[in-house]
């Protein structure tokens, strides 16, 4: 067995579940699911549906290289330490990024725009943008096609000035930034539609 495919009702899997059914390198699974997946010789994953990838299922994947996610937000450390990992493609509806998802995933590539990283899908690079190209960085112009900024994307940009936010963002995670006092200081544009979204820190 090579190859798995779970249906969107499945919710619980044990870590051992699948232990002696050979070496698993492809895996379709739904979003819901929980429990961690430390298959060692998973290479593609495809997770469906919406909801969320709880905290750290795919932690340490080490052979993974490439994680399509439809619609499903991507929890804390998701990704985490998954080194091989070079290609994460995003749906248009993903709509929330915990921190530090691809921690580790050093060979993975990044799509650029101004001075932020981001990753999506061949009709739109930049649907969730992931953290600043630099800690050094003083302002940031974040790309018209995004529509979700993770958790902690500038939050160690200490010399952050200016930060221009277009109405295409309608989500932006926890820590985006120093603190929403700081991020109220140094923003020049806040769409209304997200005014209730920023998380007070300090």
């Amino acid at each position: 067995l090579n190859t798995i495919e779970l249906a969107d009702g499945v919710k619980g899997v044990y870590s051992d579940s699948f232990n002696n059914c050979g070496r698993i390198k492809n895996a379709v699974l739904p979003a819901n699911i929980t429990g961690k997946f430390t298959w060692t010789y998973l290479e593609t994953l495809t997770v469906r549906g919406g909801g969320e990838i709880p905290y750290e299922t795919f932690k340490d994947c080490g052979e993974l290289t490439t994680v399509t996610v439809e619609n499903a937000g991507i929890g804390n450390k998701c990704f985490y330490n998954c080194s091989k990992l070079a290609k994460v493609t995003l749906g248009e509806n993903v709509s929330w990024i915990g921190f530090s998802p691809f921690q580790g995933c050093k060979n993975l590539k990044y799509n650029g725009y101004d001075n932020a990283l981001y990753l999506g899908n061949n009709n739109n690079p930049y649907v969730v943008l992931i953290r600043a190209k630099s800690e050094d960085i003083t302002n940031c112009t974040i790309s018209d096609k995004c529509k979700v900024i993770g958790t902690y994307a500038f939050r160690d940009c200490s010399g952050l000035t200016s930060v221009i936010i277009p109405d295409s963002v309608t989500s932006i995670g926890d820590y985006a930034i120093n603190s929403e006092r700081d991020f109220r200081k140094t923003h020049q544009k806040i769409p209304n539609k997200i005014e209730n979204s920023l998380q007070m820190i300090a």
